[in-house]
């Protein structure tokens, strides 16, 4: 049975889901870096980029294949099985914080009555329903709400205009380069090295997709958008608000009034970015398939999805019960991620690298 193609525009959309989805909702807010967390944000995009780069020279060297198949033809069958392992339980556990946040967001501001039980499954009922519809439907999905972001971002701006006050956004050279570089460092592991999602399914990209478009317009995108939404919190909501915000969007959201009127924004644009939230857990537990039938070489991984599913719900519930628990493991995540997300990318692209240019065998043969 033929595989679904994965078209460019698509790619580039889930990407964009990526990166944004968390971090428009939940902000910044655990790196408290004042009023210059945007700087932060644009001293890092070399960085960024240069992280897009690899992963995209990985897809151009061996094209036609995702990360575990790039693996095992770098370094050989056994240790390919081995990175599978790993990436399907970092995928697993990434599928399920972000399952976690976004049903805790729901339980504390929109659902407070109902059950977290219940909310999580219900969760899980869409997540699953967009991941067993494949990789096709999952782009062209991860596409129209791509273009649902952008509408919700652009209606909280214009709706706040009146209420922000750009001087909540000075001063912003308070501080030297040496410390905004490491605190752009923080941005690489989330949202940008999560981007590593989509190597598990570059094997689906349509044959004449050029995967450095892909990996930098979908950042291109992503930055912007991500840069306005933090000055737009901070201008609305003052530096310390915004920074002691679990949720700085939806707070600054609440606060919008036209005039003597409560507009009550914050419902419409929070339904918005939770269908995002639910692409990119849907993307999340893709990958995770991906990984799991990496190891056992299976053609279809669809029948996982369900299992898979289930293990980030119960991941998210007995981990990650409260917001508290949850921003705390955000920390951990930073460095736990890392290899998943760096060094073992680098170590297959260096690879691929060595193998394209000497045309030998697997490095692990």
């Amino acid at each position: 049975m033929l595989k679904e193609k994965l078209s460019a525009q698509n790619a580039a959309a889930i990407i964009i889901i990526i990166q944004i989805s968390n971090n428009i909702i939940f902000g910044f807010s655990s790196l408290h870096d004042g009023s210059g967390v945007w700087l932060s944000l644009i001293v890092g995009v070399p960085i960024f980029f240069a992280l897009m780069g690899m992963y995209a020279r990985m897809v151009f060297l061996l094209p036609g294949k995702n990360i575990f198949q790039m693996t095992q033809y770098v370094f050989g069958r056994t240790v390919g099985i081995i990175v599978s392992v790993l990436f399907a339980f970092y995928f697993i556990t990434l599928a399920g914080m972000i399952r976690g946040n976004y049903t805790q967001f729901v339980h504390l501001v929109l659902l407070s009555q109902t059950p977290y039980i219940v909310i999580c499954l219900a969760f899980f009922c869409v997540c699953t329903y967009i991941a067993k519809s494949g990789v096709q439907v999952l782009g062209k999905w991860c596409k129209l709400m791509t273009l649902g972001a952008f509408v919700a971002v652009a209606a909280m701006v214009l709706a706040s205009l009146h209420q922000a006050d750009l001087q909540n956004l000075l001063p912003v050279n308070n501080r030297s380069l040496k410390e905004l570089i490491p605190d752009s460092l923080n941005y690489l592991s989330l949202p940008f090295g999560e981007t590593v999602l989509l190597l598990s399914m570059t094997d689906r990209l349509e044959e004449k997709s050029n995967p450095y478009k892909i990996f930098i317009f979908g950042t291109l995108i992503s930055i912007p958008l991500l840069v306005v939404v933090l000055m737009q919190n901070i201008a609305v909501l003052g530096e310390t608000l915004a920074a002691n915000s679990y949720y700085p969007f939806y707070k600054a959201a609440s606060v919008i009034r036209m005039g003597s009127i409560d507009t009550r924004i914050e419902s419409v644009v929070s339904f918005a970015l939770m269908l995002v939230g639910i692409s990119k857990v849907a993307v999340a537990v893709t990958a995770g398939c991906e990984a799991v039938s990496s190891v056992f070489n299976l053609n279809n991984g669809n029948a996982l999805i369900i299992p898979i599913s289930f293990l980030t719900v119960a991941f998210s519930v007995i981990i990650l019960r409260t917001t508290m628990e949850t921003s705390d493991f955000v920390n951990i995540y930073r460095i736990y991620a890392l290899p998943f997300q760096v060094i073992i990318p680098a170590a297959v692209w260096i690879g691929a690298e060595i193998k394209t240019k000497s045309g030998k065998g697997c490095i692990g043969s």
